[in-house]
């Protein structure tokens, strides 16, 4: 079951975004759900780690997949044999990068149903994982190419 999709452009390197992404210890700077996260070991295909919530939860993941360098799918199970999914990928275009997170659900359709409940606040979670995520990335980039820090509309 998808959930949502949300693109963004800038003019950040790429690998600033894939730093963004593969160090949860830096993961509680662009999303305010998270407190601390944890991996253990490198960041590949099967690596696992421990998200640590606002609210004191903790939610295992694992990464289900990683292309180095280009996109990623991490995985945390939600219960009721649903797992939420996390895919974040980039690519280069003229200039800028377009980079997109897209969250989803997976596991059976009666687990799903009673997970759908979630779908709004997860919607707007990313939404604004998203928009901290470019602000970062833009500041990044202001301070090395652009002084003025100017940013660019999220989304």
């Amino acid at each position: 079951m998808h959930i949502c999709s949300f693109s963004a452009k800038t003019t950040a390197p790429a690998q600033a975004i894939w730093q963004l992404w593969i160090n949860p210890k830096h993961w509680s700077r662009w999303d305010s759900t998270i407190q601390s996260a944890e991996l253990s070991g490198p960041f590949k295909q099967g690596a696992t780690g421990t998200i640590t919530h606002q609210d004191g939860t903790s939610t295992r993941f694992s990464v289900i997949s990683c292309d180095m360098l280009q996109n990623l799918v991490l995985s945390m199970p939600l219960g009721m044999g649903v797992e939420l999914l996390i895919k974040r990928e980039w690519k280069q275009e003229t200039g800028q990068v377009l980079f997109r997170h897209e969250v989803s659900l997976m596991g059976p359709a009666l687990g799903k149903l009673m997970h759908a409940g979630r779908k709004e606040a997860l919607k707007k979670s990313t939404l604004e994982t998203m928009e901290k995520m470019l602000q970062l990335l833009e500041g990044e980039a202001g301070s090395q190419e652009n002084p003025s820090g100017t940013q660019k509309p999220a989304l």
